[in-house]
């Protein structure tokens, strides 16, 4: 019940490109990304997009990012975490290092270089497409209350718990 709660509300993760100090551009058929933190960044954030198009579950692929995130070396990272997970590490190496990992990461930085207003740090969250402030905040100290606020249609059951206040991403 709660990957397919979460799963509403997970649109794009990674990729993230500022429009000011990152840049998109075009070499023959294939795209070009300078990220602010270097080629290891861009690399990472691929390596991250290729995981949400290959893992196939909501949990695992959170999983993933959050490993990946929390490596002192996320760009060499990947291998690692896939193993720890069980997950297909081949494929999405592949991916990263192919025309399709180019492809998806495009997608994500043009989502991020489209985002009204324009992300001025990372994270930057946003809410059925809003940023706000109070959003923004909320997110980072308690996004399950957030999310179970926001949420349209009949609550899932989580969101009426007492103590949900100690649901955390580990239940995810």
């Amino acid at each position: 019940m709660v990957n397919r709660f979460y799963s509403v509300f997970l649109v794009m993760l990674c990729g993230s490109v500022h429009a000011e100090t990152e840049k998109v551009t075009k070499d023959g058929d294939k795209w070009k990304f300078t990220c602010q933190h270097g080629p290891k960044e861009c690399y990472s954030n691929i390596i991250q997009t290729c995981g949400l198009f290959y893992i196939t579950t909501m949990k695992t692929s959170l999983n993933f990012i959050k490993c990946i995130s929390a490596d002192e070396e996320p760009w060499q990272a990947g291998a690692k975490c896939a193993k720890s997970l069980q997950v297909d590490w081949e494929a999405i190496s592949t991916c990263a290092n192919g025309t399709h990992g180019n492809s998806l990461e495009y997608e994500m930085a043009n989502k991020t270089l489209t985002l009204d207003p324009p992300h001025q740090y990372t994270p930057w969250i946003t809410l059925n497409g809003v940023h706000t402030e109070k959003i923004q905040g909320q997110a980072e100290t308690d996004l399950f209350d957030l999310t179970c606020e926001a949420y349209k249609g009949v609550k899932p059951s989580v969101c009426n718990m007492a103590k949900r206040k100690h649901f955390t991403s580990n239940h995810i």
